[in-house]
């Protein structure tokens, strides 16, 4: 299984440069399958969907596709599954992980996934990476202290009711924490700090990573990839 968990996004040569690396044919030759489905349940300025779209596309791919998996999943799966069936390469856009946690099982794609990773490669962006770990509960850290704020809000104004969950797919033993450093004053206090905090509660690992890091799992084999800043916090004690 070959993931590659982003931030945000295949924004800088080394995010690139991993990607390539996973691949077992140069890019010109892969299918990327980008599906932006999370999006949906997010609010606001959307340049960063389009920089999502921007930074994936000029990579050279021979086919860039794009599935929508919360407007398809009322299709017959005849029109459109063989779409990611034709993918090497599968990335998972960012916006509401627990939106997206919802339409990925809607689609039968949550449950498909485990067995097409066998074949293919995957970029989670923010939401995309973190419904593939131990869990949703991350995606507060930094936001308040408060152990009830960690659950997952399964009531959002921004989503039709009912179109939430926190489940994931459970396919590596830690959780992600992204957008460490953002200048959106909701990740004003998200650092170190507030991520040892919740391990308290969670006790879980966690890695807290800014938009210039993504985490590299080839064969259960994990590797940070980085030009900016990155923590692993799987204690309770301070690092050195």
């Amino acid at each position: 299984m070959k993931l590659l968990l982003t931030s945000s996004g295949l924004r800088n040569e080394s995010l690139k440069g991993a990607l390539r690396s996973m691949l077992d044919k140069p890019v010109g030759e892969c299918n990327f399958l980008f599906i932006p489905t999370s999006y949906h349940g997010a609010a606001g300025d959307m340049t960063w969907l389009v920089e999502d779209f921007y930074n994936a596309h000029r990579m050279g791919w021979k086919q860039f596709l794009v599935l929508d998996i919360a407007v398809k999943s009322n299709w017959d799966k005849k029109l459109w599954w063989h779409i990611i069936g034709e993918a090497d390469v599968i990335q998972m856009g960012g916006g509401n992980s627990a939106y997206l946690s919802y339409w990925l099982q809607k689609s039968g794609l949550f449950e498909a996934l485990p067995e097409l990773l066998k074949t293919k490669v995957y970029v989670g962006i923010s939401a995309g990476s973190m419904v593939l770990t131990a869990g949703l509960t991350s995606a507060n850290i930094g936001e308040s202290d408060d152990p009830a704020d960690y659950e997952v809000n399964l009531r959002d104004p921004r989503v039709a009711a009912g179109e939430l969950s926190d489940k994931t797919l459970g396919l590596t033993d830690f959780l992600f924490r992204p957008h460490w450093g953002k200048s959106d004053p909701k990740y004003a206090n998200l650092n170190g700090e507030a991520v040892r905090r919740a391990y308290k509660v969670l006790q879980k690992p966690i890695y807290l990573v800014d938009d210039d890091t993504a985490i590299k799992i080839v064969d259960g084999e994990v590797e940070v990839i980085s030009e900016g800043k990155w923590v692993l916090v799987d204690s309770e004690e301070p690092q050195a």
